[in-house]
């Protein structure tokens, strides 16, 4: 049965004769696709998920995330049963966002606004998500690492491109320019 992955945990499952169904992490070790009600309490959770953590960080509460989504608490721990999932899944999904932004800096005609594009999402993720501070180093696994290596390839070409239009300075490391903030979204290279 072909699947796509969305970030954030969930997966696309196209089931035969049915309409796509997306599953929890839970639900993918089962191979049961979620009802479409499921679904939509998945991305509820996940999203309260995102903005529990971001106000309130790590030790934000399965009880505050099940009231912010409209759920019961059950529904957060059938979805997560562990709290590293939780987190991968809340990191994988802000990755997948700025992935997705990264890729259109480099679909951008001007490789000003591309940089521009890019950095300024980097910088409003990292504000909005300060309850995320160096989570990237902590939290996430495999999946979430190899996010963050493609997120910071592509920084990387965006600011070469930059730079190689003369739009930005070269003595700008593309390091420096990944390193700032940390919250949320900050990519720390060598680490």
């Amino acid at each position: 049965m072909p699947s796509q992955f969305l970030g954030g945990g969930l997966e696309l499952v196209a089931a035969a004769g049915d309409e796509d169904q997306v599953r929890s992490p839970a639900a993918q070790e089962t191979a049961t696709p979620l009802r479409v009600d499921a679904q939509r309490n998945a991305a509820r959770v996940l999203a309260a998920a995102r903005r529990g953590v971001a106000s309130h960080g790590l030790d934000v509460s399965y009880h505050e995330i099940a009231r912010e989504a409209g759920v019961g608490v059950g529904t957060v721990y059938r979805l997560y049963p562990e709290r590293d999932q939780l987190m991968a899944a809340v990191l994988g999904d802000i990755l997948t966002e700025l992935i997705d932004t990264a890729h259109k800096a480099l679909d951008c005609d001007d490789a000003w606004e591309g940089f521009s594009l890019l950095f300024t999402s980097l910088a409003l993720r990292t504000a909005q998500n300060t309850g995320l501070s160096g989570s990237l180093d902590q939290h996430g696994g495999p999946a979430v690492a190899e996010q963050r290596h493609q997120l910071l390839d592509l920084a990387h070409r965006v600011i070469e491109r930059a730079q190689d239009d003369g739009r930005l300075r070269r003595d700008l490391a593309w390091h420096a320019a990944t390193d700032g903030g940390r919250g949320g979204a900050g990519m720390r290279a060598g680490t």
